[in-house]
């Protein structure tokens, strides 16, 4: 974009997009060139947007890029908009800003949004309807929280999810795509791949786990995460020998040990817990090599994994947990659900020991990794692309991005009520891929 757009302020570029729609009227090329290059311009942003995958870009272009980009969404031809809404879409994939590679991040921020990714990189899908958290006891604004009950579930990919083969389903937005053609293959990054034994999962629980309501509840295994290649519980607490009702059970793990490569459950003893929100991190890492960028220092390697309960932690060396992941809260059986949860994570990076002291003592959303989100609202980026769903092949990068930005949950009820109506139409769009993003948004909402 030129500086003709950095000059002008967002809502003067605003007005002239809604006057235009107004009037409904199509932007031609010649009329942008009083405030851009349009096709230098496109080709600029198809790299851009390209760039704005890879995690080391996103803070460069979310600190100098984002009214530019919006600008052009406001006042470009169609080509233009829709390669800037591409470009914030992408920067919305993966959105943390510290190259953490967050993958995925079910937020559980209300009852009704069980299945929404913060990460904007799965398309979860629920099994029953898990229960809300009771008022007053839930996370942060007291909202967060769902619990998981007998026959409930939420299954992250059809073929489960790895953080070294994240899937490339929503980082872009062809019209004509189908889902068979999105969903082939994984993203392809710039660098190289990322190490299979490197990723994070967190978790907020609360304790203590409520029992089920069949026969044998008390020793039913609560099952936190499932992997989808053997159907077992990668994270879980074995109830299996509790003979009374003050038995908590044991947390257990499932690795592979670097010897043989054969799959163990690792029991772990861990301190006392009281009643309360708790937070559980598996760290999987390995040394050497160190991650691209990150110093590790000495006393804080580990060539294997660690489990944390809150600030206590546990060294399990040579045994990594399979980096396979596939349902939350359950098993595939549906009868060993976890309870009540919020705020689940996977990195595709191994967090350092302050990073996951930091996410323990937050109190509160304000260093959540959703700044590109809520700067995004901020300058009412949910108003802008609303103003450009009226051609095809801009609305769909335009929905992925509104989409992307409603998993901020001040968002959702505004979104709707600029372009719900329209939204719920395009459902009946003869393109694949229309329709699928505006069910993707309408889901998000």
């Amino acid at each position: 974009s030129s500086t003709a757009i950095q000059d002008r302020p967002l809502k003067e570029l605003l007005q002239l997009a809604l006057m235009r729609q107004e009037e409904r009227r199509t932007l031609k090329s010649m009329e942008t060139l009083d405030f851009c290059r349009p096709y230098e311009c496109v080709f600029a942003l198809s790299l851009f947007s390209r760039l704005a995958l890879e995690p080391k870009f996103k803070k460069q272009i979310y600190n100098t890029a984002l009214q530019p980009l919006l600008g052009c969404i406001c006042v470009g031809i169609w080509a233009e908009a829709r390669e800037a809404a591409a470009t914030i879409a992408n920067l919305m994939w993966l959105p943390d800003l510290n190259e953490e590679k967050l993958a995925c991040w079910l937020k559980f921020d209300g009852p009704k949004c069980v299945t929404v990714d913060a990460a904007n990189v799965l398309i979860p899908v629920k099994k029953g309807t898990p229960e809300p958290v009771d008022l007053g006891k839930g996370m942060f604004t007291s909202s967060w929280g769902v619990k998981f009950v007998e026959r409930t579930c939420v299954t992250l990919h059809p073929d489960g999810f790895r953080t070294h083969e994240v899937p490339g389903i929503l980082t872009t937005a062809s019209p004509l795509s189908t889902f068979q053609d999105t969903s082939r293959n994984p993203y392809e990054w710039l660098d190289e791949q990322p190490n299979e034994r490197h990723f994070t999962i967190t978790c907020w629980f609360y304790w203590p786990l409520e029992p089920t309501s069949h026969k044998d509840s008390m020793k039913t295994n609560k099952v936190l995460l499932q992997s989808r290649t053997d159907k077992t519980g990668l994270i879980y607490l074995d109830c299996e020998k509790c003979e009374k009702p003050e038995d908590v059970g044991v947390w257990t793990l499932v690795v592979t040990a670097e010897v043989g490569g054969k799959s163990i459950k690792k029991p772990l003893r861990t301190p006392k817990l009281n009643d309360g929100w708790h937070l559980l991190s598996v760290v999987s890492c390995t040394h050497p090599p160190q991650q691209p960028g990150l110093v590790r220092p000495d006393k804080e390697t580990c060539h294997g994994t660690v489990f944390y309960l809150d600030e206590w932690y546990v060294r399990l060396e040579k045994m990594w947990p399979k980096n396979d992941f596939y349902m939350v809260g359950n098993a595939s059986d549906g009868k060993v659900p976890f309870g009540l949860i919020a705020d689940f994570r996977i990195y595709g990076r191994s967090l350092l020991p302050n990073e996951i002291k930091a996410l323990w003592n937050a109190r509160d959303t304000d260093n959540h990794p959703d700044q590109i989100v809520r700067r995004l609202a901020h300058m009412d980026a949910a108003n802008i692309l609303a103003a450009r769903l009226d051609v095809p092949d801009s609305a769909a990068e335009c929905l992925r991005a509104l989409g992307s930005l409603a998993t901020l949950v001040t968002q959702r009820a505004k979104i709707y009520s600029i372009c719900g109506r329209t939204v719920l139409k395009m459902l009946d769009s003869p393109l694949p891929m229309i329709q699928r993003q505006a069910a993707r948004l309408l889901n998000n909402l």
